[in-house]
């Protein structure tokens, strides 16, 4: 998975059914990434693995299967603000069998990057996503933000299971957007792409962006 999401990274938008595109929704400063494209291995990785299984077993909700939404990879970088608190938007009509799952694949020791949760008493209750950890978000149900990284640097996948294809009345608007060439999501993801290829081709590790 590490050598996919990296190869996805040094792709960008070059190739977009095995590289990236961009997710206009995020600024490239706070949230970086795009949507995976459909001949990435990160599919079958995750979703042809017991993966999905032990999800279906841990959410007591029935098989869940991988959702027709892509794959979102996402950074929180080191000048990351993180993000505010909000609960995910419902993507598939029936919400029991809707679930968000972020898979944290790397955090570097010295980020503060937390995960935040709000229960229904709006108390905080706090969890420091390690490297190789999962998370599940029911949408409309779970309120949650995530804290500055305060120097640090955390990389996520973002995938959606659902035990029902029929799609909610949001999930057009997400499915075909489209953004601007002076997004600065996209400008930033460019330069990242261009300076890992190069870096590729040089045989030399790329210099942090």
């Amino acid at each position: 998975i590490l050598s996919e999401t990296e190869r996805l990274w040094r792709v960008g938008e070059n190739n977009l059914t095995s590289g990236m595109e961009v997710n206009c929704d995020l600024d490239g400063t706070d949230r970086m990434g795009g949507f995976v494209g459909y001949e990435s291995s990160l599919y079958s990785l995750i979703f042809g693995s017991n993966f999905r299984l032990w999800t279906s077993l841990v959410t007591k909700t029935g098989p869940l299967w991988g959702a027709d939404f892509p794959i979102e990879l996402r950074e929180y970088g080191r000048k990351s603000e993180g993000m505010p608190c909000h609960y995910d938007r419902q993507m598939y009509r029936k919400l029991p069998l809707n679930w968000e799952v972020v898979v944290t694949l790397s955090h570097s020791p010295e980020s503060k990057c937390h995960f935040i949760r709000l229960d229904e008493n709006e108390t905080e209750h706090s969890i420091w996503p390690a490297a190789n950890s999962v998370t599940l978000v029911r949408p409309k149900s779970a309120v949650h933000c995530v804290t500055p990284t305060a120097g640090g640097r955390r990389d996520m996948l973002k995938v959606i299971l659902t035990g029902d294809y029929r799609k909610g009345r949001i999930f057009q608007r997400f499915a075909h957007g489209q953004c601007s060439e002076e997004n600065e999501n996209r400008h930033l993801m460019r330069k990242r792409s261009e300076e890992m290829t190069r870096a590729f081709e040089d045989d030399r590790e790329a210099p942090e962006l």
